[in-house]
């Protein structure tokens, strides 16, 4: 059976001509606990000032406050703007809620067509006066007319809780890009799963704006940079896969990215990492290119001034839109029986040894491995699990700081990078440039004057971005673990405890990779992490006078 519907609900709102208009929410299975809002950009306008009662065959409830703000990314399955627009109106909740129990038999009963549609999967069609409901969309027929609405869940304190629940195979610590990936990497080994973020998806630094996906330089080769290699490959991949099953879009694209040349040393420096992307980026059938050019064929990407000595172009780099991948991992783990997804509570109190874990809210959940990835707040709690006397902690906040140009610019225009600028056309025409590392400052979440000089050295390396208004600006503290690099992996003191973090400015590139590797630790695998990741490493420099 494709559809599985058991509760429907009418609800009213104004459109943006001012008519009121019926929408509708629905729990569907296989996730029909949790509730799922249907918003046509057209629907049926009542005249006067009183909306029509509706008959009801159970209670009406007030709408709780809480479940009135859709959840980030559903914009996203708006490929323009002007329909995002037009959906703003109806994102707030309206009046009553009516409970159905003929609903699921009678939809189930009127479905004529399935469609599939690009991008978006299979589409029940109920002609006249029904409701069709798909993966990602939904079609409300009034008469002989259907009209389209994209859907999303509605966000609560703990949307994924499942009441009852007290033992879980897999309890992961942080709903950001990490503990995102490790949820569906476990999801998939079949492992029961449950994810409590303190805050929401993306309060940290994986909902920042960036989301450049750059390789090491292609010169002495090492096992990080061969993970980082296969991480970066394996990516586009592992994406296209959950946007497949989803519907709804990351934002990745295999951009490249071009950096000016401006000094004649430069440019020989550059012609030797040439010759070596040709043989460390020639890997399993796949090959990219470290190609230096003359000049840029892209009239002022950059401008000129700072590429007298030539351009290179990398074919390995990428990129994604930070919150959009978020909104695609937590919509997948939402939709699998074996995971929990919550937000808005964290962990109290963590028995390591006994495997038990108090959430913020006063339930006891029991655990048989626990993976942190916390972002900075997991450096903490490490250097509390320490067995040295050692003061040096074990990871540090990099405060970070962009900015959201909206540009109209190509979005298949690569990633212009120069000592540490970033900038990042997204697929909606818009850039972001990125970013500072501080790794002193006062205000961890404000932006600076820091940030206005990197958007004025964005314009003069991008004369395309000079009249380009700023749309937001963003500030927040990334992780470095001690020595730089990424910290993952059983715990050496602690057999239940798995680590995932550190992962600083590469983060995006390596999470999923990263994220399948701890998952195969905690399964017993054999698993080649490149030594200096293991948490064994980091443990020894922290111990290091």
């Amino acid at each position: 059976m494709i559809i599985d519907v058991q509760h429907h609900a009418a609800r009213w709102g104004v459109g943006p001509d001012g008519a009121k208009r019926r929408s509708f929410a629905f729990n569907f299975g296989p996730m029909r606990e949790r509730p799922v809002y249907v918003c046509p950009l057209q629907g049926k306008a009542f005249e006067g000032n009183e909306v029509e009662p509706l008959s009801c065959r159970c209670n009406i409830a007030e709408l709780s406050p809480r479940l009135a703000e859709i959840q980030p990314g559903a914009e996203a399955q708006f490929a323009d703007r002007e329909g995002r627009r037009l959906f703003e109106p109806f994102w707030e909740a309206v009046a009553c809620q009516e409970d159905v129990t003929a609903f699921q038999a009678s939809v189930g009963a009127a479905i004529k067509v399935i469609a599939k549609f690009l991008r978006i999967g299979h589409i029940a069609l109920i002609p006249c006066h029904g409701l069709a409901i798909g993966s990602n969309a939904c079609f409300l027929a009034w008469g002989q007319v259907v009209f389209l609405g994209v859907f999303g869940h509605w966000r609560s304190v703990n949307p994924g809780r499942r009441e009852g629940q007290s033992m879980t195979d897999l309890l992961i610590v942080g709903g950001g890009i990490m503990g995102l990936w490790a949820g569906v990497k476990a999801a998939k080994e079949g492992l029961r799963v449950h994810i409590v973020e303190r805050d929401r998806i993306g309060s940290g630094a994986s909902g920042g704006l960036v989301g450049a996906l750059m390789p090491h330089m292609p010169d002495r080769w090492n096992p990080k940079k061969q993970f980082q290699y296969d991480a970066l490959v394996a990516l586009e991949m592992d994406v296209a896969g959950l946007e497949a099953e989803t519907g709804l879009s990351a934002g990745y694209r295999r951009s490249g990215r071009i950096m000016p040349l401006a000094k004649p040393h430069l440019r020989e420096i550059a012609l030797r990492h040439e010759q070596e992307a040709l043989v460390n980026w020639h890997q399993g059938g796949r090959e990219f290119f470290w190609n230096v050019e003359e000049q840029s064929s892209l009239s002022g990407w950059p401008a000129d001034e700072f590429i007298s000595s030539g351009v290179v172009l990398d074919t390995l780099a990428a990129r994604v839109a930070p919150r959009a991948l978020l909104a695609l991992l937590a919509t997948w783990l939402r939709r699998q029986e074996n995971v929990v997804l919550e937000e808005g509570c964290g962990v109290a109190h963590l028995d390591l040894q006994a495997g038990k874990a108090e959430i913020s809210d006063g339930r006891q959940l029991s655990f048989d491995r626990c993976i942190a990835a916390e972002g900075v707040a997991t450096f903490g709690f490490l250097d509390t699990l320490s067995l040295s006397a050692s003061s040096k902690p074990i990871g540090v906040a990099v405060k970070g700081q962009a900015a959201l140009l909206d540009a109209g610019i190509d979005p298949t225009l690569p990633v212009i990078f120069n000592d540490g600028l970033y900038i990042i056309p997204h697929e909606d025409g818009r850039v972001a440039i990125g970013s500072t590392s501080e790794d002193h400052f006062g205000q961890p979440f404000s932006t600076d004057e820091q940030l206005d000089a990197l958007i004025a050295r964005a314009r003069r390396f991008a004369p395309r971005l000079e009249n380009a208004p700023v749309i937001e600006r963003w500030a927040g503290l990334r992780p470095k673990a001690i020595g730089r690099d990424p910290i993952a992996g059983q715990h050496p003191d602690h057999t239940r405890l798995f680590v995932l973090g550190g992962g600083f400015k590469i983060s995006f590139g390596i999470a999923h990779t990263l994220a399948a590797a701890v998952v195969a630790g905690l399964l017993g695998r054999d698993v080649q992490l490149p030594p200096s990741f293991t948490v064994d490493h980091h443990l020894r420099l922290q111990r290091q006078p």
